[in-house]
């Protein structure tokens, strides 16, 4: 498809077809092109489940508003943000694989240990926030790559934080964002209409 394509066509759906598996290696591929959104310095904060089975989406459900989407999908992708990513030894780790494949300097890997050395002064809730800016570009790009590929996706905020923790027994350090039910619609996402463009954009001259 054609990026234009992918991204006119794309919409929110609730309703899935039943009996629809993604193959685990294409699930993989769907989040590896969504990892090159872009991140906060790159830290790479990102987390994914990844449910598949019956009884842990109808568990989902449950404390999910009991939206359909949930059940309905092949899959449903709990997308989570990892506060330990704010340290220098996460951001010298992905730094070093940049030195060794000779697409960073040495000079450059040093000079983003010293800025992330700041970050263990920021406040966890500055770093949430980050997190959840990082969440909302890799979950667009993810969704797009799941349409190229021809699936359907929605994006859902509708859930029990806390009962999700502890059904998946989440640990503290990650942080809940959106959950995205993957699958073949069923029933089309219905057509949505948007302000014309001249309505939201302010030229400064």
């Amino acid at each position: 498809m054609m990026y234009q394509d992918v991204v006119r066509s794309r919409r929110s759906v609730r309703d899935f077809m039943p009996d629809v598996e993604i193959p685990k290696e294409e699930l993989m591929a769907i989040i590896e092109e969504a990892m090159f959104a872009p991140n906060s310095t790159n830290l790479n904060s990102w987390r994914f489940l990844i449910v598949t089975e019956k009884e842990q989406k109808e568990a989902l459900y449950e404390v999910s508003m009991q939206q359909p989407a949930v059940k309905g999908a092949a899959a449903v992708i709990i997308l989570l943000g990892d506060l330990t990513a704010y340290t220098v030894a996460n951001a010298d780790e992905i730094s070093a694989k940049a030195v060794a494949q000779g697409t960073m300097t040495e000079e450059i890997r040093q000079g983003i240990n010293e800025n992330v050395s700041w970050y263990y002064d920021v406040s966890e809730e500055q770093k949430r926030e980050w997190l959840m800016l990082d969440q909302g570009l890799v979950a667009m790009q993810l969704m797009l790559s799941a349409k190229d590929r021809g699936y359907d996706t929605v994006a859902m905020s509708g859930f029990e934080t806390e009962a999700v923790r502890k059904l998946f027994n989440i640990e503290d350090h990650l942080v809940n964002g959106l959950i995205i039910p993957i699958g073949k619609a069923q029933t089309p996402g219905f057509e949505t209409v948007r302000r014309d463009v001249s309505e939201v954009v302010t030229w400064l001259d």
